[in-house]
């Protein structure tokens, strides 16, 4: 009887050659992986990093949310809004503060800024002219009028870190460039303000207060689309200027471009959409908090309204919820509730369904803005 060939050493006594065969394949490529792996860790390899649109998809999605929700007021997205510009404006001068131990002079110097206006003059400046080019020539004087002397573009030559800005003599020529992208480019709004906030800190078009005036743009050019602000805080003032860096060493050797970005300058755009997120998710968070309602009772009784009032007020009290204002008011059997709060239209309906089908009553719930 003739036996078909089979290895009879070691683990692999008893497999016949095609087993053994897929085993060193599987085994060889598996050691490859892990060779390639250690290679990339060290930097001898480099692999070309993808865009990654996920999160500008999701702050999308965020947005159309919020502004088709049927619940949610555009009065307070508007005030939400603001109150994210003011706490970015706040974070950004703070960011360009390197008074390291003073912590007193420091805020100090912020509130003496908040109390000067620079930062809102120029965004008033940009609301009423928009991001042109004569827009883009005055805002170094009106961010930092006593560091910035000129009237427009600087007219001597600077340096920041390492790599050495464009000569003053070719400033108006790039930032004619800058106005004209901004002005006519479809691009998504998010990497439209990253654009602006990179080249005005490579081209560095001011004295001082380059830095205010690349995040102001950058956060004008996002509320000019519907996006709020990114709040890139103090305490992440060293990241944020690690990953610029990064950018702009590619810009300023042509590696990079708002069309092909480097993988240098991937992290910082990943960075802003990143912060324009968090921005987007409080906001809505917000104004699921600051949701409205007019509830209506018909032929109710001082307990009965009492009764229902306590019933909405409790929602979700269990649950970490802030819970849910209620104001009350009533004439005769009419009585009405006005409430406030992180709960649905639908959530709310039923509740007061529940109390008007114990106490014999006929209701209506209204959104009111």
């Amino acid at each position: 009887m003739k036996h078909g060939f089979t290895f009879r050493t070691g683990c692999l006594h008893g497999f016949g050659f095609v087993e053994v065969f897929k085993w060193v394949v599987v085994s060889v490529y598996y050691l490859l992986v892990i060779i390639v792996v250690t290679f990339i860790n060290k930097g001898v390899f480099k692999i070309k990093m993808d865009y990654d649109y996920r999160t500008l998809n999701e702050v999308d999605g965020l947005l159309a949310r919020m502004n088709t929700h049927p619940e949610y007021s555009s009065r307070v997205k508007n005030e939400v809004q603001r109150s994210i510009l003011l706490e970015a404006a706040k974070h950004s001068y703070a960011i360009d503060v390197v008074d390291g131990n003073d912590g007193e002079k420091k805020s100090s110097r912020i509130r003496r800024l908040e109390t000067n206006g620079n930062l809102q003059e120029a965004w008033d400046y940009l609301s009423k002219y928009g991001a042109s080019f004569t827009s883009l020539a005055v805002l170094g004087n009106l961010v930092e009028p006593e560091g910035h002397k000129y009237k427009n573009f600087r007219q001597v030559a600077v340096m920041i870190g390492t790599v050495p800005p464009p000569s003053p003599e070719t400033v108006p020529f790039k930032m004619r460039d800058l106005s004209d992208f901004l002005t006519t480019t479809t691009m998504h709004p998010i990497l439209r303000s990253v654009e602006a906030h990179l080249e005005i800190a490579r081209i560095h078009p001011y004295e001082d207060g380059n830095g205010r005036t690349a995040r102001l743009v950058q956060n004008f050019c996002l509320q000019e689309r519907g996006y709020p602000a990114p709040i890139i805080k103090e305490s992440e003032r060293q990241l944020y200027f690690k990953l610029l860096r990064q950018a702009l060493k590619d810009r300023s050797e042509s590696k990079s471009s708002i069309e092909k970005p480097s993988d240098m300058e991937i992290p910082f755009h990943e960075f802003v959409a990143s912060k324009v997120l968090e921005s987007a998710r409080g906001m809505e968070e917000e104004l699921k908090k600051r949701r409205m309602y007019e509830v209506n009772l018909d032929g109710c009784t001082k307990d009965t309204l009492f009764s229902t009032a306590d019933r909405i007020r409790s929602f979700n009290r269990t649950s970490g919820s802030e819970g849910v204002s209620v104001r009350k008011e009533r004439k005769g059997d009419q009585g009405t509730l006005y409430i406030m709060g992180d709960i649905s239209k639908d959530q709310l309906t039923e509740l007061v369904q529940q109390s008007a089908k114990r106490y014999r009553f006929k209701s209506s719930v209204r959104v009111a803005f």
